[in-house]
């Protein structure tokens, strides 16, 4: 007889004597369900060693069911999380093993263990994701809730980042925003600048990526007020160059941007993104102002845009090659600024805050899909 027919044979006896323990009789009125469990993880070790992984997991989920009824939620759930790896990563069944995770994170947080809870969610979205994207960015959602209620956010950083990568990889931008936004939030509240910066620059490459500048632009004014330190950061660089780039429209400003070092310490994924940024559709600032001279000459007499500002902003437009500025936009902005211009000036304004709104409509939208 081979020790693995042995084995089987012992776990067989266990699993017998375990269902005895769990079982009502005339005799045995009451189930004892400590000992059921004790034989059924004496039976998932035989069957284990044995490489019998079927019946290995039925005699783990009998186990969690035993400690389920005596109340031991955390031992539970780390039954149902072992028979959940050996499906995983032996069986191949990964929508099963999906299932017990679940139910091993409800166990984790009736035993008041919620970080483990948000670790078994974790697990769970990175079985499914290659065969569920959709699934698994739900289940990388509860865990950040959890995350979040236990007041533990600062341990989730690397799991926000694999559902940036996976909302990336799947074409999900507005959620990879939206998990970017909980990331910035909860870098300023833990004071890493650094993290903060590189989340900053991921932010924009998507927002340009998917041809939104007027979006990307209103962001870094943003964030340049709220972290005067960006301005002197290689982030503040890389974001800068592209969004030059897409102002100036040019292909060889946005070629050379794209190679920015900064760029190569951003989450992957959202790196390669940037590799593939091109010149979009939205007009920029300086070629919408020269168009107004150039078509509307009929109409000056009701332009908001004052002649002479339009001369200023396409003379330095003009001389861009030979004085080149990191800051090229926002000096053209800051030109506008003048009393000839206060009508233009309350434009802006009123464009701006539609676009605040817009960023503050992203970040209640954060809550509800997170």
């Amino acid at each position: 007889m081979s020790r693995n027919t042995k084995r089987i044979q012992e776990g067989d006896k266990h699993m017998k004597t375990g269902l005895k323990h769990i079982t009502k009789t005339f005799f045995h009125r009451t189930e004892d369900w400590d000992s059921g469990s004790a034989d059924f993880l004496k039976a998932a070790k035989c069957y284990k060693g044995a490489q019998e992984w079927d019946k290995c997991v039925k005699a783990l989920k009998k186990a969690s069911f035993c400690n389920e009824q005596n109340g031991t939620m955390l031992s539970a759930g780390k039954n149902l999380q072992e028979a959940a790896n050996i499906l995983s990563k032996q069986c191949g069944n990964q929508h099963d093993a999906t299932k017990l995770l679940k139910k091993a994170s409800v166990f984790f947080q009736e035993a008041g263990n919620g970080d483990t809870a948000a670790k078994a969610l974790t697990l769970a979205a990175r079985i499914i994701e290659k065969i569920d994207t959709e699934k698994a960015l739900q289940l990388y959602s509860q865990s950040f809730k959890i995350y979040r209620l236990e007041d533990k956010e600062y341990l989730c950083v690397d799991t926000y980042r694999n559902a940036v990568s996976l909302a990336v990889k799947s074409s999900k931008f507005e959620i990879a925003i939206k998990i970017l936004n909980r990331m910035i939030a909860l870098f300023e509240n833990l004071n890493q600048p650094d993290s903060l910066y590189k989340t900053y620059l991921s932010f924009i490459v998507i927002h340009l990526y998917c041809d939104e500048y007027q979006k990307a632009d209103t962001k870094l004014q943003q964030v340049t007020k709220n972290s005067p330190g960006f301005v002197r950061s290689i982030e503040f660089e890389a974001a800068n160059g592209l969004l030059d780039a897409f102002e100036n429209y040019s292909e060889e400003e946005l070629e050379k941007s794209k190679k920015h070092q900064a760029l190569q310490y951003i989450i992957v994924e959202v790196g390669r993104l940037a590799r593939k940024i091109k010149l979009g559709s939205e007009i920029p600032v300086q070629k919408k102002i020269v168009e107004l001279k150039l078509d509307d000459k009929s109409k000056e007499s009701n332009s908001d845009v004052d002649e002479d500002d339009i001369d200023l902003l396409i003379q330095k437009n003009d001389n861009k090659n030979t004085s080149k500025s990191s800051g090229n936009k926002r000096d053209l902005l800051f030109a506008l600024e003048s009393p000839k211009n206060k009508k233009k000036s309350n434009q802006t304004e009123k464009t701006n805050e539609k676009l605040k709104s817009e960023d503050s409509d992203i970040s209640e939208d954060v809550d509800n899909w997170l």
